[in-house]
């Protein structure tokens, strides 16, 4: 181990081998190395204590796997892409109140960042956490105002919220007049048009999906 060297990049890739062979107990020993063999102590702690989630969360070890996840959710984690891997990982793992809370930590520094707001946004939707889903809709639709993807998790967050919406009708009209072919876009455009109480077009749409 010694010899691989200071620099915590390297650490990272070791750390990731270790985690996709699923050795928990090498990335145990890893993870105490690097702490005192990286040149960052920050990265290094982050490293540390996220590799030491992943074996928890390997073996199943739920409870400390929550408290890791806390734990790395309330931490200064300096480097951009680090945060983003951790919250992505923590996402994945179901863990959205984490990852969201990490996120949150990087919001002024990474506002300006579409990827960032459509990672928020994913976590935001596996937590059910109205108000994030709201803001991050919104951020991604000022960063990328034509893009489909943005204007797609506007609408489905407005269609989740379960109440009448004419910017949602208006969203996936736009979406299917654009992308005909698209089922995806098809459902959401029908589900809008459930809330907006024009139920039989809304039948008709899924009627056509699935004869």
């Amino acid at each position: 181990l010694a010899r691989l060297g200071t620099h915590p990049s390297v650490w990272e890739v070791y750390l990731s081998i270790l985690i996709d062979a699923r050795r928990w107990n090498d990335v145990r020993r890893a993870a105490n190395q690097v702490r005192t063999q990286t040149a960052s102590f920050e990265m290094a702690r982050i490293l540390a204590e996220f590799a030491e989630y992943k074996a928890e969360s390997g073996e199943g070890r739920e409870h400390m796997a929550d408290t890791l996840a806390r734990r790395l959710a309330q931490v200064p984690i300096l480097d951009s892409g680090m945060a983003m891997r951790v919250a992505d990982t923590l996402l994945r793992d179901g863990r959205a109140e984490a990852a969201l809370g990490l996120l949150r930590r990087k919001r002024a520094e990474m506002s300006g960042r579409l990827p960032y707001w459509q990672l928020v946004f994913a976590a935001a939707l596996s937590a059910r956490d109205l108000e994030a889903m709201q803001d991050s809709t919104l951020e991604m639709l000022r960063l990328a105002p034509e893009s489909p993807v943005a204007l797609s998790n506007r609408a489905a967050m407005l269609i989740a919220l379960e109440e009448k919406s004419p910017e949602a009708l208006e969203i996936t009209f736009r979406l299917v007049t654009q992308f005909p072919n698209a089922a995806a876009f098809q459902i959401n455009h029908a589900f809008a048009l459930l809330l907006n109480q024009r139920v039989d077009e809304a039948w008709e749409i899924l009627r056509r999906l699935d004869p």
